[in-house]
């Protein structure tokens, strides 16, 4: 900016100037405000000042004296600079405000050490805007428990206070030895459908627990209690329905004797429209009558307040975003109980029949016992179930046996000698097949009541289908159910690595018998043998999948993964497929892969795009350099107006490098345009996409990763990715999670083996992030390379959805992870301009995927749609 503007710059210099401006400000507080959680101190005042309902007229007196000289706010030197200096776009209707409020933000932080994550309610912001007009603060110590509350409670009228007293002087409040408890009553704000409360306490050392209990009019009852579990600086959202029905809130906190800091109380009132916004990108066009479907069934007749608290605590859930609740297996069984229609037998169609097959020893008798009667609970007829008794089994119990199903026709026991095989047994039971379907149990196994009916209603709406699997927990040893297993669609690669199907899986009786029934392995892995061969002779199109919990693994009938038979089983399989690869058991996990080297090494291409940076590019092009075990690859350093000395000097330094090329991309910076015009200058047969953030720690990464994206039928193939901590950054894409897509497993431990094996083993995504990508050229180029109209954000997403579309098949390889700064060089979208840009990138991504962005083929819907946790679906 000139000099002329500088001293007009905005140097508040007189306490009084300070006062002026914040009794300006302050005068805006008395309505709740909602900056939304993380709101930077200038943003929320950019907000404020910047309000409609503010005139500009009444701002201007004000400003005159609070700068060492006069000043022009609508000076365009002055907007320059200050769009410059705060990465700000004014608004054109109201500059000064705009640039005023941006100055007075930053130097509250700069003089405050204000945390600009810091969620600001208006309590506190008076308390800070006080504080920065020169004024003394009010004395915490002169404060009782109460007005400590008070002054953060914005909406909420604080009642009463129970086994809290002052805690120091510090704003903080002690918990008594049994815990204490906030009494509010929430705003009389006229007819609203619901309210938003959010609620925040830190309690030193981290450890409580908290509910919060509801009352209708007639006092609290323990039927209209939330169950929270702080731990350390913990917000916790909650939506109640009809909130003119509610007469009390109270807040109750467990945490004995602990120090404890009240950071949020706040309450706004929410219309039916805007809730079903809030839950349109997470269950799309459903949004619209979701809450009439989800008003569910009254708890007792007449009893509406359970049937409101009930879609309070859904919601809360599903919309809150942190754990309310136990929030465990069985409480998900209970929350969607009812939600899935039971399906229903038509006898006017086409009725498959079902072989079932069970081989049980003498000691699994009273399992088998279960299991058959579970049988006779299903509500599809057509069925029947062999049992092939190993050993001398007493008369009496085989008796009792076959008594457990009404019609004994349907049962027929078939014998064997001691020590029969597995395979053994299970080919006699073929032999004698009468059914269409066949499949096998275990001892101690139940099936839904109606699980035959729902698989064979799924057949009926898929003719085409040769296999079908679907999904399953277990029960333990009180017969209590656990453990869900919710399994992605058909994933020809995550099943070499282990055999995810397991049980129910329902197959062709002539399938069976055209690969040879079932042959002598491992006992471990005879399914697992007869699933990769009969898949490995079907088209995708043909293999179905039930994303619903069929099956009750028995107790003791864990599966187990990783072993030398398992091992034997797949290099067996390889070599029928005449796949070339080596496979290393990992003990407990599964069977990991790698591809044979080749000779002559096709030449790689990594293309990592810049502007500047200097100490991130070089980190990452030296860690290629150094740490790269591969023959043949060129880094391609895309220069997008690089400016800084120390950039330029790096470039220089690479000139007699021949690996390494640096090529000029000017304008505006556009990733996907920066990628296309490297990929048209590579000579690689593989192209690689390295964000410049991105840190290299493994010698064998880019073989793994080429030969995979040479392997056939492959697409995409992304890493592991961890933060600098070693927390999992991106372990995959799973659309439709958080909005458009989101990174699986993020935060979760660098070393975990991740949900179905998807952090330790080679996976099926729907998509990788560009940080890390590999990709062979004349596959980029077919599918037209990445969309450039997206310059940011979920380029990469779509690309990788354009190589789905186009029949193959992206997987992420987990060997290797690499170290990854994230938007370290780019940032993170904060400035008006930024989330103007995500909004646009977002409405093409809906526009152009719709509702490929709603199903994720290789994510149950049965996992959440908020987090990427893998989280029980509360929708």
């Amino acid at each position: 900016m000139p000099s002329k503007c500088q001293p007009r710059g905005g140097r508040i210099v007189t306490s009084a100037a300070r006062s002026r401006l914040y009794l300006l400000v302050l005068g805006r507080l008395p309505r709740p405000y909602d900056g939304g959680e993380g709101t930077p101190p200038d943003q929320l005042i950019v907000d404020l000042l910047g309000s409609r309902e503010f005139a500009v007229s009444t701002a201007e007196p004000l400003l005159d004296g609070c700068f060492d000289a006069p000043i022009d706010l609508c000076d365009p030197d002055l907007q320059s600079w200050a769009e410059q200096t705060f990465s700000l776009e004014t608004a054109p209707q109201q500059p000064r405000l705009t640039v005023l409020a941006r100055v007075l933000g930053s130097q509250m932080v700069a003089t405050h050490r204000i945390c600009a994550e810091t969620p600001w309610s208006a309590g506190a912001l008076s308390h800070a805007l006080q504080s920065f007009a020169g004024e003394a603060p009010l004395a915490e110590r002169d404060l009782d428990p109460l007005q400590t509350f008070a002054r953060v409670a914005d909406g909420l009228e604080i009642l009463d206070l129970a086994g809290i007293t002052t805690g120091d002087a510090t704003g903080e409040v002690r918990l008594a030895a049994t815990g204490g408890s906030v009494l509010f009553r929430l705003p009389q704000a006229g007819p609203s459908a619901f309210c938003h409360l959010d609620l925040g306490m830190a309690i030193d050392g981290g450890e409580g627990s908290a509910s919060l209990a509801v009352d209708y009019g007639e006092g609290f009852s323990d039927a209209h209690v939330l169950r929270l579990a702080p731990r350390g600086r913990r917000r916790y959202p909650v939506f109640l329905a009809a909130p003119d029905r509610i007469r009390h809130v109270r807040w109750e906190l467990t945490a004995p004797g602990q120090l404890a800091r009240p950071l949020l109380l706040k309450a706004r009132p929410l219309s039916r429209n805007a809730v079903e916004d809030m839950l349109r990108p997470i269950v799309g066009a459903r949004a619209t009558g979701w809450l009439d479907d989800h008003t569910l069934p009254t708890l007792r007749p007449g009893d509406p307040e359970a049937q409101t608290f009930r879609l309070s605590r859904r919601l809360s859930r599903d919309l809150g975003g942190h754990v309310i609740g136990k929030r465990g297996y069985e409480d998900w069984l209970a929350w969607t109980a009812g939600s899935h229609a039971a399906a229903r037998h038509d006898p006017s169609g086409r009725s498959p029949g079902f072989d079932l097959v069970m081989r049980v020893e003498p000691s699994q008798l009273s399992s088998a016992r279960a299991t058959l009667a579970s049988l006779q609970c299903q509500t599809y007829p057509f069925w029947t179930v062999k049992v092939v008794l190993i050993g001398a089994c007493p008369d009496e119990a085989v008796g009792s046996l076959a008594s457990v199903i009404e019609d004994c026709e349907r049962v027929t026991l078939l014998h064997r000698p001691p020590n029969s095989t597995w395979a053994a047994a299970f080919n006699l039971a073929l032999a004698g097949a009468t059914g269409d379907w066949l499949a096998c149990l275990l001892p101690g196994d139940l099936l839904a009541a109606d699980a035959l009916a729902e698989v064979a209603a799924h057949l009926g709406g898929k003719p085409d289908l040769r296999f079908v699997y679907a999904d399953h927990d277990r029960l333990d040893a009180e017969g209590l159910r656990k453990d869900p297993t919710f399994k992605p669609d058909f994933s020809p690669e995550a099943l070499l690595g282990f055999d995810y199907v397991e049980r129910p899986a329902f197959m062709r009786v002539d399938d069976v018998r055209a690969v040879g029934g079932w042959r002598e392995v491992a006992a471990e892995g005879v399914g697992y043998d007869l699933t990769l061969r009969i898949t490995s002779r079907l088209a995708p199109a043909a293999i179905g999948h039930l994303s619903r919990v069929l099956l009750h693994a028995g107790c003791g009938t864990d599966a187990v993964h990783g072993t030398p038979g398992l091992a034997t089983i797949l290099r067996e399989h390889l070599a029928r497929t005449r796949i070339e690869m080596r496979v290393d058991p990992v003990p407990g996990v599964g069977l990991h892969l790698r591809h044979r080297p080749t000779r002559p090494a096709p030449t790689v291409s990594l293309i990592v795009p810049t502007r500047d940076r200097a100490d991130l590019l070089g980190l990452c092009v030296r860690s290629i350099i150094t740490h790269t075990a591969y023959d043949d690859y060129e880094v391609i350093v895309v220069n997008n107006d690089s400016r800084e000395p120390e950039t330029l000097e790096l470039f220089e330094s690479w000139r007699s490098d021949p690996r390494i090329r640096v090529v000029d991309q000017p304008g505006p910076f556009n990733f996907a345009l920066l990628n296309n015009r490297a990929v048209d200058l590579c000579h690689g047969e593989v192209v690689g996409l390295i964000n410049n953030d991105v840190e290299i720690n493994s010698s064998d990464w880019l073989t793994d990763m080429a030969l995979w994206a040479l392997h056939p039928g492959i697409g995409c193939v992304g890493s592991k990715l961890l933060f600098p901590d070693r927390r999992v950054q991106h372990g995959g894409v799973i659309v439709g999670v958080g909005g458009v897509a989101a990174h699986s497993h993020k935060f979760s431990e660098g070393d975990a083996i991740g949900y179905g094996r998807r952090l330790a083993l080679v996976h099926n995504v729907s998509a990788v992030t560009a940080a890390c990508l590999l990709i062979r050229r004349s596959l980029y180029e077919a599918v037209g390379g990445l969309d450039e109209s997206l310059p940011v954000l979920f380029n990469d997403v779509d690309f990788c959805l354009k190589v789905d579309a186009a029949g193959y098949r992206n997987i992420v390889c987990p060997f290797h992870p690499l170290i990854h700064h994230e938007s370290s060089s780019r940032g993170r979208d904060v400035t008006a301009a930024q989330l103007a840009r995500l909004r646009t990138e977002t409405e093409i991504m809906t526009r152009k995927w719709g509702n490929r962005l709603h199903r994720d083929p290789y994510y149950s819907p049965n996992l959440t749609r908020i987090h990427e946790n893998f989280d029980y679906n509360w929708i």
